[in-house]
């Protein structure tokens, strides 16, 4: 009888536990997928802003490339390796190649900043944790936009190497929007990378009238039809611009956000010895924006606290 009533309570011993573990695990899931559906949540343009530094020459992005570019313009090298951080020092110090002739990082880097007009710059906000910041500015015909980042209270340049300094984001522009504006299949797959396109090239033939290229084409026009300038966001990691057409007043049939994603590439010429940029529709990036515009966009600017350092390290 014993035995009986010790195998019995047992036996609801572990139902209860089970039961209890069951409810556990679901309420677990449950804040998982509120804290995923919250990290996915687009923010709002308004959100978006850029933290004051502490120290002089690194309060802010324009202060720190107001300090680079004088100093490359006073070929005070010492000075312009301060505008980073100490663990990017090394890689100013490697050697690249400048008009077919080799040159360390930061000579090449100085010879462009050299160019700029710190009279000339404009921030433009790219996150709401408001540790990175992209500073635009025009140097004759080409619009650069140079990366910076906050680290250990403070500013300082982002890249080391000279094909951010010198990449124009005004490159092939003009004939994108024409070719966008279009709406022609065939113009628009001039402005695709080859091996975006394998799955277009797939649907190719399958119903007779219709072609993905022009499908694709009406895609991207609608993307950039809205109501004033786009803003503009430079990937932290790559050479790639999102647009954000956000549109307060959009129907319930008409999406409110939309990203067209767009990439400048810097090519070589090795005999003219001159670099130049090709712009293409970034189709995989757009693709995300337009799946999950929120994730996407914090990944695309890391719009997470944690990614940027409270201590400078390095030597």
């Amino acid at each position: 009888m014993l035995r009986t009533w010790f195998t019995l309570g047992a036996a609801m011993l572990a139902l209860t536990l089970g039961v209890s573990l069951k409810v556990q695990a679901e309420e677990s899931v449950e804040r998982v997928a509120r804290a995923m559906q919250e990290d996915e949540k687009l923010v709002s343009p308004g959100d978006l802003k850029i933290v004051a530094g502490k120290d002089e020459g690194h309060k802010s992005p324009t202060e720190v490339l107001t300090k680079a570019i004088k100093a490359a313009k006073d070929g005070k090298m010492d000075v312009l390796k301060t505008c980073w951080v100490k663990d990017a020092h090394d890689q100013l110090e490697y050697t690249g190649y400048y008009k077919n002739k080799e040159a360390k990082n930061i000579e090449i880097i100085a010879m462009h900043l050299a160019t700029f007009d710190a009279a000339k710059l404009a921030e433009l906000k790219q996150n709401t944790v408001g540790k990175y910041a992209v500073i635009k500015t025009v140097t004759e015909n080409r619009t650069h936009l140079i990366r910076t980042v906050w680290n250990a209270k403070n500013w300082y340049l982002k890249d080391t190497y000279g094909d951010e300094y010198i990449r124009d984001y005004t490159a092939g522009l003009k004939e994108m929007r024409e070719a966008i504006e279009s709406g022609s299949g065939e113009k628009i797959k001039d402005k695709l990378d080859p091996w975006e396109t394998d799955a277009l090239e797939l649907l190719v033939g399958v119903q007779e009238g219709v072609d993905p290229y022009d499908l694709l084409a009406k895609r991207l026009k609608s993307i950039s039809t809205g109501e004033g300038a786009p803003q503009v966001f430079l990937s932290i990691w790559s050479y790639e611009l999102a647009y954000w057409f956000n549109n307060p007043k959009a129907g319930e049939k008409e999406a409110k956000d939309k990203f067209l994603v767009l990439k400048f590439t810097t090519e070589y010429d090795w005999k003219k010895g001159e670099t130049f940029n090709v712009c293409k529709v970034a189709l995989q990036n757009t693709a995300q924006f337009h799946k999950r515009p929120g994730g996407k966009f914090k990944e695309w600017v890391q719009d997470y606290d944690y990614y940027y350092p409270d201590e400078e390290g390095g030597k």
